[in-house]
């Protein structure tokens, strides 16, 4: 009897050993997004007064680590049939076209404004694909609903041309149901997928914001490494969460 129940434990943890070393193998598909990062980041030289130049060559530097992130989530097993990762890639694809644009911020700030509007779009679409038909979630969608009132509010004050004041509003109501769908979704499944998309999501809204307040209100030390930084890790965050979902037992 005894060694029949060693047995049975031993089994047990042979599929949790599995499943343990192909998410460590996973992660590790993360380490050249970390490098393709951390050189963007040595390329501005953030400890000096150094512009980097507007050019093409900064542009595809820029956007080069969330080019990688598509690819990384359209790799994975079980793409084709998960909407939800689907959703990811194509937001990552056109956050990718947003990033190059804001590198000629002055000229092409709306430009890249309505690439990262389809992002947001796309990522809804993905998170919305994972609800039963019919179930819209409601948990706390008055407190994310107060948050984009006060946050628009607050950024407006600042600009002065009418056309911006509408794209951004039209931005901010985007940004704020792709953070409300993704919290909906971790609070009903729980799991280390919906985690750790719902604090891309979070990331995603914090980066956003910054960028609102160093362009209309005021601006702070090391303003740009902050917003990078914060926005490549929401987009990691985002990706990772696709990549999981497309593992779980949720198909779409």
């Amino acid at each position: 009897m005894m060694n029949s129940a060693n047995k049975i434990r031993r089994t047990s943890k042979i599929p949790c050993k599995k499943r343990n070393q192909k998410r460590g193998r996973r992660d590790m598909l993360l380490v050249p997004y970390i490098i393709l990062v951390s050189f963007y980041l040595w390329s501005t030289d953030p400890l000096s007064n150094y512009d980097p130049p507007e050019t093409p060559v900064r542009a595809l530097i820029k956007v080069a680590p969330i080019l990688y992130l598509a690819c990384y989530v359209g790799l994975t097993p079980r793409f084709r049939h998960n909407v939800l990762a689907q959703g990811a890639r194509v937001g990552l694809i056109f956050s990718s076209m947003g990033d190059a644009c804001l590198v000629w911020k002055d000229t092409h700030f709306l430009h890249g404004m309505f690439f990262f509007s389809l992002a947001q779009m796309a990522y809804i679409f993905g998170l919305s694909s994972w609800f039963d038909r019919g179930q819209y979630p409601r948990k706390h969608v008055k407190m994310f609903g107060l948050a984009c009132v006060c946050s628009y509010l607050y950024i407006v004050t600042g600009m002065t041309s009418p056309l911006m004041a509408m794209c951004v509003l039209g931005y901010t109501v985007l940004l704020f149901t792709m953070a409300n769908l993704s919290m909906q979704r971790n609070i009903i499944e729980r799991n280390r997928g919906s985690s750790i998309g719902a604090v891309g999501a979070t990331l995603f809204v914090i980066s956003d914001l910054l960028i609102a307040v160093c362009k209309w209100k005021l601006v702070f030390p090391f303003c740009e490494e902050v917003i990078m930084l914060t926005y490549y890790a929401a987009q990691a965050c985002i990706a990772a969460g696709a990549v999981n979902s497309a593992r779980s037992r949720r198909q779409s």
